[in-house]
Parts: structure tokens; C-alpha cells; sequence
């Protein structure tokens, strides 16, 4: 899901081993409902600031998930 977003963006080989880079954390990290959530955030970044601004839990809650995520991503898959 995640990297199949990212692969929507990018054709080019940097691109393709980041977005599976993306896709094994998201795997490790992130459940169905919450990969859903951030592919859609490539498709539509304004949904991401829209979870960042919430105030209900489950968003909240989604959205630790998703920076420890973004945190990891950061360490590991640069290119």
C-alpha cells in the first residue's frame, strides 16, 4: 500500500528502493487501517496535516504511530 503510493510518484531507481524501503517499515510498523491512511497521505498531503491537527484520540493515537514511523524512515531509508 505504502510503497505502491510511492511507486505512483516515481519511476526512477532511487525512488522504487526508497519506496520499498517505505513499504518493509510500514509492514513492520504500521497495521492495514494505518497504511490505508498513509498511502492516501501521498495522493493528498493535506489529509496528513488534517491528522496532525486533531484532536480525537484515534487520530491522536494514529499519529504517534505514524512519526515514530517517519522517524525511522528517515534513519533508514535514505538513499
Amino acid at each position: 500500500m505504502v510503497g505502491d503510493a510511492c511507486l505512483a510518484l516515481t519511476s526512477a531507481r532511487p525512488g522504487i528502493v526508497l519506496c520499498g524501503c517505505l513499504q518493509f517499515l510500514a509492514d513492520q510498523d504500521l497495521d492495514r487501517a494505518d497504511q490505508r491512511r498513509v498511502a492516501a497521505f501521498f495522493a493528498d498531503p493535506d489529509k496528513a496535516e488534517v491528522a496532525r491537527r486533531s484532536t480525537h484520540p484515534e487520530d491522536r493515537e494514529f499519529w504517534q504511530r505514524y512519526s515514530s514511523f517517519i522517524v525511522k524512515a528517515e534513519a533508514l531509508c535514505r538513499t
